[in-house]
């Protein structure tokens, strides 16, 4: 029987099918589960995803979008009237990134463990993806719930001039909006999610704010992206 770092090419195999999403909704389960405690597995998820995303990045040419597709993926995820959240309300979608965003949220992870040596192991089992409705601001993060600590990685897009910009949590869509913290100048960071935060119905936004954020707990600028978190 194999230890939890051995090598087992059908975990390989494995680890190849829930990267491509061909996986049962039990299986999948059953692979995040994975992901918290088994190192071997968890890298072979990384080198299929890295894989995946470089085939994706050479192999698929880039095709312009129909003037509709936002109003029609708008359509489609809330319907005529249904009820929309805080964020959605602002009227911003949920962020579709792709292969390549999941990469990444798992390449940051790394990048994490070694811009900090010494520090605590993020060992992350959701993700979300932001986005800006033209793209020219992307932002992703990988949460580990068990430690409340998520890694960021702002992917496109800079703050404005004379201004930060501002990472916000919902636990719900129904929920005010709490400030995670501000998005520093560099590229990758790691924040703390609020005490006792649960994070499966959980949505996050970047605002536009006035240097240093928010003066009033509250997003006063636009909301230039938003996400929802999915498992990673």
């Amino acid at each position: 029987m194999s230890g939890p770092d051995e090598r087992d090419d059908d975990d390989s195999g494995l680890a190849a099918e829930y990267v491509l999403g061909l996986l049962s909704e039990g299986e999948r389960d059953e692979c995040v589960a994975r992901l918290r405690s088994d190192s071997v597995f968890r890298q072979d998820v990384l080198s299929w995803t890295e894989r995946m995303a470089l085939i994706a990045d050479v192999e698929v040419e880039p095709v312009t979008p129909p003037a509709t597709l936002y109003r029609d993926l708008e359509r489609r995820l809330f319907g005529a009237g249904a009820k929309k959240g805080f964020f959605a309300r602002l009227g911003i979608l949920p962020a579709l990134l792709g292969a390549a965003a999941a990469a990444l949220i798992l390449l940051v992870v790394t990048q994490m463990g070694l811009l900090q040596p010494g520090g605590p192991t993020l060992t992350p089992a959701y993700q979300v993806e932001m986005a800006s409705e033209g793209g020219d601001l992307v932002v992703v993060a990988a949460i580990d719930p068990e430690s409340g600590m998520l890694a960021v990685n702002r992917l496109e897009g800079d703050r404005r001039e004379g201004r930060d910009l501002q990472l916000w949590f919902a636990e719900t869509d129904d929920a005010a909006p709490v400030s995670i913290g501000v998005l520093p100048e560099a590229r990758v960071a790691e924040f703390a999610l609020p005490d006792g935060a649960t994070v499966e119905q959980a949505h996050f936004a970047v605002s536009d704010e006035p240097p240093g954020g928010s003066p009033t707990g509250s997003p006063t600028g636009d909301v230039l992206a938003v996400g929802y978190v999915e498992p990673l």
